[in-house]
Parts: C-alpha cells; structure tokens; sequence
C-alpha cells in the first residue's frame, strides 16, 4: 500500500521561505504541503478545517507578540505537532518552546536538509533540536527542567529596560554591583547577545518584556 504523504503546514511572513518550501516540498513524494499562510489570522481560520500533522512556525512575524501564537495553538490543538523555524537563536527561546511542547526547533540559518530530518523526527514523536540545546532535552526528558531565567535575572532584565545603570540597580535591589555585573553577563550568555540593545529586543521578541 503506498504510504499516505505527511501533511505540512507553514506559517512565515517571508516570501522568499514559503515560496522556497514550497518548490523543495513538491519535489518531495513524501510530503503534502495543505496550509501556506502569512498571517496569523489567516493560519488560526485555516487550521479550524485543514487536518496538519506538522506545522512548520515562524517566531517573529507581523501582530504576533512573542511566542503567543505558539501558546494559542497548542492550546487549541493539542495533538498537532509543531516545529520552530527560525533566524533567532538562544537557549533561553528553546528552553521556552520545549516547555509549552514545541517538539522541533530548526535554525533558519541551517540548510533545507536540516527542517526535513526534524520532521521526519516529530512525525516519529522524538524531538529535535541542534546538538548544543540537547541538554535541554535531556533535562524535560525527565522532567528535571527549570525556567531558564531565575527570578532575579528577571527582575534585573526589567530594570535594565527601565535604563538603569549596574550602580542604580544594585542600590534598588540591594546587592552589589559586582553581583548586578554577573547577573547581566548570565543574561548575555542566556539570550546569546552581545550588548544591552540587542538583549532588550530579544527580551521583548519572547514575551519577557512589553511592547
């Protein structure tokens, strides 16, 4: 009997992606691409009468804050299974999605090859991710996961928000500044960012702070 194709999904803003999915998914037997959409009213209406095994999700694209379109659907259809397609890299993103039960990440700056073999592995109900997030795997495996951000480094990425310097931080929060100065460097390591402008903007992009 030949086998049933893999119904895809694609949500993402980018013509230059869907169109490129596109002609790679025709070419491919294996799979039936059923949903194409670049806005997220349009994916939510066609998902209400269109059977998705995989949907292939985008993380930033136009009136979606943060990871809520992700939340919506797996709130909504608990069964589908969903990979994150993305040019945004950080531990503390997938550590995110592993915990609302995104089963795939793939990088946007991996080849083609890269998104299938994470299909592939969800429709097998593994996870799949680089191999520098499987420790985070590993840890939701057995259900050893903790939020990635600790209390405190939230509460210092907020007032870093506010504009306040190490010094000013440190007074409000009474601790050292040397403390304050650990705290943001954890902050860079965790959100992979180089400097104050892009750790705020990948903040805001996953919910962490308000637009």
């Amino acid at each position: 009997m030949e086998a049933v194709p893999l119904r895809i999904g694609i949500f993402d803003d980018h013509p230059l992606i869907t169109n490129g999915l596109r002609a790679l998914l025709a070419t491919l037997p294996q799979y039936e691409l059923v949903v194409c959409e670049n806005q997220s009213t349009d994916l939510l209406d066609r998902l209400k009468s269109t059977t998705v095994d995989v949907l292939v999700l985008d993380i930033v694209a136009p009136n979606v804050e943060g990871l809520d379109l992700f939340k919506t659907i797996r709130k909504t259809y608990p069964k589908l299974s969903i990979v994150a397609h993305s040019s945004l890299t950080s531990t503390v993103l997938v550590d995110n999605l592993l915990q609302m039960g995104v089963q795939g990440y793939v990088s946007k700056r991996q080849p083609p090859e890269t998104l299938f073999k994470a299909l592939e592995s969800v429709c097998r109900n593994e996870i799949y991710v680089p191999e520098q997030y499987q420790f985070l795997v590993q840890q939701s495996t057995v259900n050893q996961a903790t939020e990635t951000l600790t209390n405190r480094e939230k509460q210092i990425l907020q007032l870093i928000a506010k504009g306040l310097l190490s010094k000013e931080i440190a007074e409000q929060l009474f601790i050292s500044a040397n403390t304050v100065e650990n705290h943001r460097a954890n902050l860079f390591r965790k959100f992979q960012v180089k400097n104050v402008a892009e750790l705020l903007r990948q903040a805001m992009r996953l919910g962490y702070l308000a637009d």
